[in-house]
């Protein structure tokens, strides 16, 4: 209620209270830790206090090490991946990238079957690339990834589009109107299964590809809008903390 109200150094109280009531003799329920550090590094993260929040899942992460829980080591690599991806600095850069893969690679081996939480991570690792405008990167890890929904949702899933119109849109960047049409219009065709031919989203799509479209029939220069600026509204597509399971 704290943190809702805006009341962060109540807040902060209340989180230090609720982790020294977890004494290490005790069973704990990892999930309630886990969602009780998060919390209060979230807090410090909306403050821009990124060491401190960085500070706060280290301590939880090795709390959570000297248990022996795989699972929420990955989650509190995860939380650090995301403050530090907030950062400019080489180092912090670094580091984000190297824990973003730690935890796909850690959910690939522990759960050995694709879900949602691995579709997350590449998620999460592919909105990484596109925010340090690593575009070659994010384009192979989103061809993977398009496969990967075909596979887990289906053909037609409406979670295929934001992947779609990522590829499309690097594809623009790259001045490959021929393949950036292809994903546009599979995009279309799901939103027209989906949605409707009266639908918002069809109707943004429809137009976006006649323009496209021209462009490629006319052979003219390269599309007069920034891909970049596109690749970024797009990017609202892939949540900016991906839901935990």
């Amino acid at each position: 209620q704290y943190a809702i109200k805006k009341s962060n150094s109540n807040a902060i109280e209340y989180y230090d209270k609720c982790i020294d009531c977890l004494k290490p003799n005790k069973q704990l329920d990892l999930d309630l830790m886990f969602e009780i550090y998060h919390d209060k590094a979230k807090i410090e993260l909306n403050k821009e206090n990124f060491d401190k929040s960085a500070d706060i899942i280290k301590e939880c992460l090795q709390k959570i090490e000297s248990i022996g829980s795989d699972f929420y080591t990955f989650e509190c690599k995860l939380a650090l991946a995301k403050i530090y991806g907030e950062l400019d600095e080489m180092n912090s850069v670094d580091k984000a990238e190297d824990l973003y893969k730690q935890v796909l690679e850690g959910h690939s081996k522990l759960f050995n079957n694709l879900n949602e939480k691995i579709i997350n991570d590449k998620n999460d690792l592919i909105k990484f690339y596109l925010k340090q405008e690593k575009f070659e990167n994010a384009f192979t890890l989103l061809e993977e990834l398009l496969k990967n929904k075909i596979e887990f949702f289906g053909d037609f899933s409406t979670k295929l589009v934001s992947s779609h119109k990522l590829l499309c849109s690097i594809l623009l960047k790259k001045n490959d109107l021929d393949n950036a049409v292809k994903h546009l219009q599979k995009s279309l065709e799901i939103e027209e299964l989906n949605y409707g031919k009266k639908s918002k989203q069809f109707a943004q799509t429809s137009e976006t590809l006649e323009n496209l479209q021209s462009k490629l029939s006319t052979k003219s220069e390269k599309p007069n809008f920034n891909p970049s600026r596109k690749i970024n509204h797009l990017k609202q597509d892939l949540a900016l903390y991906a839901p935990r399971n």
